[in-house]
This record gives structure tokens, sequence and C-alpha cells, in this order.
């Protein structure tokens, strides 16, 4: 036999021995968190502080205090709707209903109305010689110039 065959079981026992306290250590730790869990539950309650209670108080008034301001400040506001509401009905009944059966009828398309409105103002707002040659181009005279301007307003208007 070999002479290094006869050290090999010293490193497996050494290795093994590692391992079986590693994983006792682990559980140390385990049980020393539920010890320390179990002691921490029977322990007794520490004293109560009187300060907390007084500081309670004092919060608890407070807070009835500003409801008590919320609930004046909300009773203002509700009387002053009741109020508006009051006078809203009053303006109501002195105005006049509006007829159910109103019909709004349109004697013309808007875009017709901006044509002649076009029209008219070109007539007006234009050089004096370029409406002599659009008259010429149409074949009108003139003396037919103040009767185009006139026909074109009178369109516009009627509408």
């Amino acid at each position: 036999m070999k002479k290094h065959l006869l050290y090999f079981p010293l490193p497996v026992l050494v290795i093994v021995t590692a391992l079986w306290l590693r994983h006792g250590s682990g559980e140390n730790t385990a049980l020393q968190a539920a010890i320390a869990t179990q002691r921490a539950a029977l322990a007794p309650a520490p004293p109560r502080d009187d300060r907390a209670a007084e500081v309670a108080e004092n919060e608890a008034r407070t807070l009835m205090e500003n409801n008590a301001a919320l609930r004046a400040e909300l009773h203002s506001i509700e009387a002053a709707t009741v109020s508006t509401v009051t006078e809203t009905t009053a303006l109501q009944k002195t105005i006049p209903p509006s007829l159910d059966t109103e019909i709004t009828e349109s004697f013309g398309r808007i875009t017709d109305r901006g044509a002649e409105l076009g029209q008219y103002s070109r007539l007006v707002l234009a050089d004096y010689d370029e409406v002599q040659k659009e008259l010429k181009r149409r074949g009108l005279k003139d003396d037919e110039l103040s009767d185009c301007i006139v026909k074109a307003f009178m369109k516009f208007v009627t509408w």
C-alpha cells in the first residue's frame, strides 16, 4: 500500500467535521432567534407614559375644535347657497319663458352671404379703373356701375 493513502481519512474527517460545525452554527442562530422571540413575547409590558395620553387628549380636543369651525363654515355656505337659490328662482319668474315650439329658420347659407359681401366689398373698395375694366369684361356700360353696386348691396342686405 502506498504511503499517502494512509493519510486520506484525515482530510475527509476534517471536511466532514467542518460541515457538521457549520450546520450546527446555523441551527444555533435559529434557536437563539426563537428564544429571543419567546422572551420578548413573555416580557411584561412597559409602564404607560402619561404624557402620551395627554398628547392624545390635546390632539383630540384640537381636532374637535377644528371640526366645529368647519361645521360653522359649512352652515354659512349652506345658508348662502339657499339665498342664492331663492334669488335665482325669483329672477327666473321675472324672465318670460321661451316657447318650446319656436323654430329658427335660415333663409340662406353663410357661404352665399360671404360671397355676396365679398362682391360688394370689391366693388366699393376697388380702384375705379379696375372696376371699369371688370365692367367692360362683363359687357356692361359705364353708367351701370352704380346699378351693380346697389344690386350687390341689396343682395347682401336682403339676407
